[in-house]
């Protein structure tokens, strides 16, 4: 979770299990950029129904882009996901 990203990415390798993958026609190309201004190449798309446990996303945009091997982390989620899904952050106990 990331309150203050720009962007809701996920490892191209990780939800290529799931067969969520680029779609060139849906898509374009983008940088994402982190702290210290370093960027990487991603891949932004509208996705429709997108599920996450028992949550349900009809439409969502979101990057794709190689974060496991280069960051450690599969995925980032914005506050974009938070409000859409209704979650809420319990900082004491530290739980979504």
């Amino acid at each position: 979770m990331d309150t203050g990203s720009s962007n809701t990415i996920f490892d191209i390798d990780v939800v290529e299990e799931i067969l969520l993958i680029i779609d060139p026609i849906k898509g374009k190309a983008r940088r994402m950029y982190g702290v210290g201004g370093q960027s990487e190449l991603c891949y932004e798309q509208a996705i429709s129904n997108l599920t996450i446990e028992d949550i349900l996303l009809e439409e969502f945009v979101i990057q794709l882009g190689i974060t496991k091997e280069n960051y450690g982390f599969e995925a980032i989620l914005r506050l974009d996901f938070l409000l859409s899904t209704g979650a809420s952050l319990d900082f004491k106990e530290l739980l979504v």
